[in-house]
């Protein structure tokens, strides 16, 4: 092998032109790289973001076709970083796993004055209704006493709310309502084949009216009261938890 002649500069190396840094050799077996911006540098393809460094991880891109993820509202963390509260988390002094309280569940007493004046009208109102079906029909029903009850019960239970007082007045009023309506129906009854008013005949001659009450008691009228009562104090005690 020969040396180059230092006195021939053909058979120099080539030098950088004046002001500018000579490029550090190309590894062996690698093209010689141009200086970004000239010509024979590398080229980004176009529409595609510049290439990382290497040994650098690129950030990673979002699909084609879906938007990338928007930036967080202001004054707010982005989720899953510390500034952003939890909305599972229990509130403060609430233990951990206690639910939503559920509506009615700790309702307490409301308006038990109330809750009795609208019971003693509603007994007063299914007693007459009573007494006009019973006289109508010359009967007594099994539903007239679950209506009965259903409407003094809800009533008392809706307006009062869970006192203990309610319940016992559901059955009371119940078992009023039926003596009142078949009172009243007697009363009906007895006014087609007398001259009396049937206010003259509840007011005047009530004794009266409850002797043939007496005498048409059975066991049926019995069986009725029982199941009043029972509806009357079990549609309060559900009326008050709701």
């Amino acid at each position: 092998m020969t040396t180059p002649d230092p006195t021939n500069p053909y058979a120099q190396p080539p030098q950088a032109p004046y002001g500018q840094a000579t490029p550090p050799p190309a590894p062996y077996g690698q093209p010689p790289q141009a200086p970004p911006g000239q010509f024979g540098a590398p080229q980004t393809p176009y529409g595609q973001p510049p290439q990382a460094p290497y040994a650098q991880a690129a950030p990673p891109q979002a699909p084609y076709g879906q938007p990338g993820q928007p930036p967080a509202p202001y004054g707010q963390a982005p989720y899953g970083q510390p500034g952003q509260a939890d909305q599972s988390a229990p509130a403060e002094g609430q233990p951990w796993g206690a639910g939503v309280p559920v509506a009615g569940a700790n309702a307490g007493p409301k308006n038990v004055p109330l809750a009795l004046l609208a019971g003693v009208g509603v007994t007063l109102a299914c007693g007459l209704l009573y007494g006009f079906i019973a006289k109508a029909t010359d009967r007594e029903f099994v539903w007239l006493v679950l209506g009965m009850a259903a409407a003094i019960g809800t009533t008392l239970g809706k307006v009062g709310g869970k006192h203990p007082l309610l319940p016992p007045l559901g059955g009371l009023l119940t078992v009023v309502g039926l003596f009142f309506g078949e009172i009243f129906g007697i009363a009906l009854i007895a006014h087609e084949h007398t001259s009396m008013s049937v206010t003259t005949l509840l007011f005047d001659h009530f004794s009266l009216l409850v002797d043939v009450w007496k005498e048409a008691f059975d066991l049926f009228s019995v069986l009725f009261i029982v199941l009043g009562a029972f509806l009357g104090v079990s549609m309060t005690v559900k009326s008050g938890k709701s």
